[in-house]
């Protein structure tokens, strides 16, 4: 199974994210329009949670 869902900003900034069929998810960030700009991680359940909490962190400092 793959789930995918896609983040653009007003600059055409892209982040992608895929639930891929190892159980991990991969995230990519870059310009649709230049396939070079593209870089990405993959992420296990440990380094995802870690990321949402640093979110979820950055989120309580913007308020």
């Amino acid at each position: 199974m793959i789930v995918k869902t896609v983040l653009a900003d007003s600059e055409g900034q892209e982040l992608e994210c895929y639930l891929n069929g190892e159980n991990n998810v991969q995230i990519y960030v870059g310009t649709s329009s230049d396939e070079q700009s593209w870089s990405g991680i993959v992420l296990d359940k440990e380094g995802l949670d870690k990321f949402i909490k640093a979110l979820n962190e950055l989120r309580e400092e913007m308020q």
